[in-house]
């Protein structure tokens, strides 16, 4: 809109029209106000002032410019300029107001036959050669401008409604594929601790005394098939929090040895009662870009797989090493079976359990796939080293901070 307010101020210096001169300064000095104000943030404040700015410098024109200029319906073309700049449902009754006043000015301009003002500026012949197809261009303009404003958010409205539509289809199919694996996975860790609970209770009614050393033997095993259950519950839960969402990060520059003893002090269980060796070699002021939360999260999930596929008095060993381009290579490597080949291609897929579906070993297959998601949205990468002849290695790619 401003560029018409000059061109018409441009066009009333030209046509030496001292009245349509202050018309057009008033829509420009308007327009010009608008734009500084809505930087300043005072968005309704700026909107109010381009369409007062407007309607009052039109209508003025149209009484100092004679009819045949047709300025008067520049103010039709400005009764759509409150669809465009004001939320409907928030401002309806601002809304109809500001459609209103520009036709009601048409029909006082009409009425009194534009004779407020007279004698006009701009006589008959200049308006009606002159004057008028500007005035056809100023409302073409405009109403090209709302047609085109219109068709770009309801393309946007589209596009993000399509996407909306897709991450949807995307949860929905991921929850299916989420309840499935549920069904199946959890009836490892279930069947053995149904099958030892009843074994100890059937026991226990007996004659016999117990063995306390078989009984704690077995109890063992329920407590571990417990724990396997309420991780791989918790692992369900997390993906399905996050399947089709983005991951929101807040990145902060964190050491990457602390992050790991912190690991290990609150998940350390299991490395203990299999008497894992865990070899850390991070240098203490190692930092790298990242969320918190996330890569604790990652972390750990990365040093429980590790600890549970490696057998009984096995190594685990985690490397924290600079690399080139500025970034932080984190490396788990483990000895136990390793991934089998070509697992690098699916390995971060959901619910993919590689060799290990129908193994003893409980699981559902979505702690890298977790690892991988945490990662990704903390701009890092994750993968897969399959050059070892032995073990398991997966490495995070992170920047420094």
């Amino acid at each position: 809109m401003t560029p018409f307010a000059i061109g018409w101020y441009i066009v009333a210096l030209l046509l030496e029209a001292p009245r349509l001169e202050i018309a057009a300064a008033i829509a420009t000095i308007g327009f010009l106000f608008g734009i500084v104000l809505h930087w300043l943030g005072r968005d309704n404040v700026a909107r109010v002032t381009w369409i007062l700015a407007a309607n009052v410098a039109v209508f003025l024109a149209s009484l100092v410019v004679h009819p045949s200029g047709y300025m008067s319906f520049i103010l039709l073309a400005a009764a759509g300029i409150p669809f465009l700049i004001f939320p409907l449902h928030k401002n309806l009754p601002l809304v109809l107001g500001f459609v209103g006043l520009p036709v009601m000015l048409w029909f006082i301009g009409w009425g009194s036959d534009y004779s407020f003002l007279q004698p006009f500026d701009i006589g008959e012949q200049t308006a009606t050669h002159i004057v008028a197809p500007g005035s056809a261009v100023t409302v073409f303009g405009v109403v090209l401008f709302e047609f085109a404003y219109f068709v770009s958010v309801s393309s946007r409205y589209a596009f993000n409604l399509h996407k909306a539509q897709q991450l949807a289809e995307v949860a929905n199919e991921a929850k299916s594929v989420l309840l499935k694996s549920m069904s199946h996975e959890i009836r490892t860790p279930l069947n053995a601790i149904t099958g030892y609970s009843e074994l100890v209770r059937e026991e226990a009614r007996g004659d016999t005394p117990l063995d306390p050393a078989e009984v704690r033997q077995r109890m063992d095993l329920i407590l571990n098939a417990s724990s396997d259950l309420l991780s791989m519950m918790d692992n369900m839960l997390a993906f399905a929090s996050i399947a089709g969402t983005e991951i929101l990060t807040k990145l902060t520059a964190v050491a990457l040895s602390e992050k790991v003893e912190k690991v290990l002090q609150r998940n350390g269980q299991l490395i203990a009662a299999k008497k894992l060796t865990l070899n850390l070699k991070a240098p203490t002021g190692l930092k790298v870009s990242a969320d918190p939360a996330l890569l604790y999260a990652a972390i750990a999930q990365l040093l429980d797989n590790a600890a549970k596929y490696t057998p009984a008095c096995g190594n685990i060993t985690v490397t924290a090493e600079a690399v080139s381009g500025q970034r932080v290579k984190l490396t788990f490597r483990d000895t136990g079976p390793g991934f089998p080949k070509e697992a690098s291609t699916r390995a971060f897929d959901p619910f993919e359990r590689l060799e290990f579906t129908n193994g003893t070993q409980s699981g559902a297959g979505i702690g890298l796939a977790l690892v991988h998601a945490y990662v990704s949205a903390m701009g890092g990468e994750v993968g897969i080293d399959q050059s070892h002849p032995a073990g398991g290695v997966v490495w995070i790619v992170l920047d420094a901070a």
